[in-house]
């Protein structure tokens, strides 16, 4: 009978993992999305390791001495909580595409996160542009649209699979009214997730 109850105990602490596992990251790429937001508009592709805090605490205990004690408590409360760490010095990559074709990942990674910005047209605008071959002369189109729309994309994906999005637009340029969900861009949700493969 005690052996049943374990069971009971241990399934039950698997299914909430995934759930709090998801919550933990949810809340990184939102604190992400409004990290980068501060900086305003305009930005370069930037690329962020996410990390266990509980796990590189263990790892390294003096990393506890770079953290508030309010984030020490709650990542011994929480083994999920998610440390976010900007990579500096990226590789120079031609596009997006190869940029993440080199990025790769320690065992001690748990997750990534990505901040891009995109022009959006119509889909009207958007044949018209994709007609444009020559690059200098697609974007100066781009940049003369008045119905286009720059968007942020933040998204984080772990190792184990979950994903988050979150979305801010120029023109809607306010914490209130960023989109977010798990596969709002699936195919950057993608693109990330092979950075683990």
């Amino acid at each position: 009978m005690s052996d049943d109850k374990h069971d009971d105990v241990t399934a039950s602490s698997t299914q909430q993992s995934p759930s709090s596992r998801s919550r933990a990251l949810a809340r990184a790429v939102t604190e992400t999305e409004a990290h980068v937001a501060a900086f305003g508009w305009d930005q370069p592709v930037r690329v962020f390791a996410l990390v266990r805090t509980a796990a590189a605490i263990r790892a390294d205990p003096d990393v506890a001495g770079l953290l508030d004690a309010a984030t020490v408590e709650e990542a011994q409360a929480d083994p999920e909580l998610l440390m976010v760490v900007e990579q500096e010095g990226l590789p120079a990559a031609a596009d997006l595409e190869h940029l993440l074709a080199q990025l790769a990942w320690p065992e001690s990674v748990h997750g990534a996160a990505i901040s891009v910005e995109r022009l959006v047209l119509p889909p009207a605008a958007q044949e018209e542009a994709d007609t444009i071959t020559d690059a200098a002369e697609r974007l100066a189109f781009l940049q003369e649209r008045p119905d286009r729309e720059d968007i942020r994309m933040v998204v984080g994906v772990l190792r184990s699979g979950e994903s988050w999005c979150a979305l801010r637009s120029r023109t809607h340029d306010d914490d209130a009214s960023v989109y977010q969900g798990e596969q709002l861009v699936p195919g950057l949700v993608e693109a990330m997730a092979a950075t683990f493969l």
